[in-house]
């Protein structure tokens, strides 16, 4: 499984929480996924994520991205200290995200190349974006 590459070292104060990998192998290849849970994290300039769930997945077919209680204002207010390119961190600044997404499942398939979406399952509380 091959993940993004960070632009830089992630800077936390505190993180709390579990997280693993999994290596499934199945009729049709191999699958991998990477989780957090009840992962609570500060940052060094004082943003602080309550605890939430995150995976995402990589299979021969596609891949899939799961949350449970992600805290997006927090998100928002961490873009500065996020070691991504500068270009994403502005499109997460101009958005500046609010809320708290309760739950969201998403699946996609790559044939050849291709990418299709397939059905979003997701429920959220109180979002806003400043545009």
């Amino acid at each position: 499984m091959k993940l993004p590459q960070l632009e830089a070292p992630l800077n936390l104060a505190r993180v709390v929480g579990e997280a693993g990998w999994m290596h499934e192998l199945s009729a049709s290849g191999a699958a991998d996924t990477v989780y957090v849970r009840k992962l609570n994290l500060k940052s060094r300039g004082g943003v602080r994520f309550e605890p939430f769930d995150f995976s995402w997945s990589q299979r021969p077919d596609g891949h899939a991205v799961s949350a449970r209680n992600l805290p997006l204002g927090s998100l928002g207010a961490l873009a500065g200290e996020l070691p991504i390119a500068a270009a994403q961190r502005e499109v997460l600044r101009a958005l500046a995200p609010k809320g708290r997404l309760d739950q969201l499942s998403l699946d996609w398939q790559t044939p050849a190349g291709n990418p299709r979406a397939l059905p979003t399952d997701r429920k959220s509380t109180r979002l806003n974006s400043s545009h």
